[in-house]
């Protein structure tokens, strides 16, 4: 399917009991290449005790998930996701948790964080699945990681290596570093996974910002980056997007999708959140 040229400009309504209504135009002068359905990504959506209606998700034809290990190794979830052949990734820090007073590395104790990855590992290999490595999510928010940044490197490092000993093949996803573009942030990441030889697969960030034009932008940078200084990483994924107060907003929503096909990102997850009495997650 492509976005053919045409002088029609389509008038879209969207209605929503959380929003009011709202116009989008649409300009169809300009052919945009082939549909990728690359933002049809959701965060959290398949869980074990509903695993989704298939009235409600099917007509949505989504591609990717990023789920809890709870859920993305529960063999229902598992195989009601890959019944739309699409990617399913692994946030392997929500294993970890974020309420405790124990994160990786106290006291110079890897032995529980490295035993996790491992156990991880080993149960997507016995069991033959095809799930991505989302090794830490928002680690440069301390809600989510109340550490420093050489803690969070050196425990991204060592369930790298932890994982490529076991399953070399696998697709590793990472930073996701949240706020608004911590371009500074992801560059140093870039500079120290080369070093280290632990570049991941596929290059992480959260877009959370009301303007999917940036999107364009952000990638553009970040590909200039990495050609100056030599790093090569096949995919770039956003995997979580929209700020909570444009989340129920169906202009900004086309605004994301349009960035992300012209940015070329290979996967886009709408983030989660709840905004008054909406709901972003379902």
């Amino acid at each position: 399917m492509k976005y053919r040229i045409s002088k029609l400009l389509i008038v879209l309504t969207f209605l929503s009991a959380c929003a009011v209504a709202q116009e989008v135009v649409i300009d169809l002068s300009t052919d945009k290449g082939p549909m990728t359905h690359v933002a049809s990504g959701f965060l959290h959506t398949v869980r074990s005790e509903t695993v989704a209606s298939t009235q409600t998700l099917d007509p949505l034809r989504p591609k990717h998930f990023r789920q809890r290990p709870d859920a993305a190794l529960d063999p229902a979830v598992y195989e009601r996701i890959q019944g739309f052949g699409g990617t399913l990734t692994m946030v392997v820090s929500d294993g970890w948790g974020y309420t405790g007073t124990e994160w990786p590395g106290d006291n110079g104790d890897w032995t529980e964080w490295e035993k996790l990855v491992s156990n991880y590992v080993d149960t997507i290999l016995n069991n033959k699945l095809n799930i991505y490595y989302d090794i830490w999510n928002e680690s440069n928010y301390e809600r989510y990681w109340p550490r420093s940044e050489d803690r969070f490197l050196e425990t991204w490092r060592r369930a790298v290596l932890k994982i490529r000993e076991k399953q070399p093949d696998a697709v590793i996803v990472g930073p996701s570093y949240t706020k608004e573009f911590p371009y500074s942030k992801i560059t140093d990441f870039l500079l120290y996974a080369k070093k280290h030889n632990v570049l991941p697969t596929a290059l992480s960030w959260h877009e959370m910002h009301a303007d999917g034009d940036l999107v364009v932008k952000h990638t553009a940078q970040l590909r200039k980056f990495m050609a100056e200084h030599d790093i090569t990483i096949p995919q770039f994924h956003i995997n979580e997007y929209s700020r909570y107060e444009s989340h129920i907003d169906g202009a900004k929503a086309i605004k994301y999708f349009v960035g992300f096909h012209d940015a070329k990102v290979d996967v886009a997850i709408r983030a989660c959140w709840r905004n008054g009495d909406c709901s972003g997650c379902s």
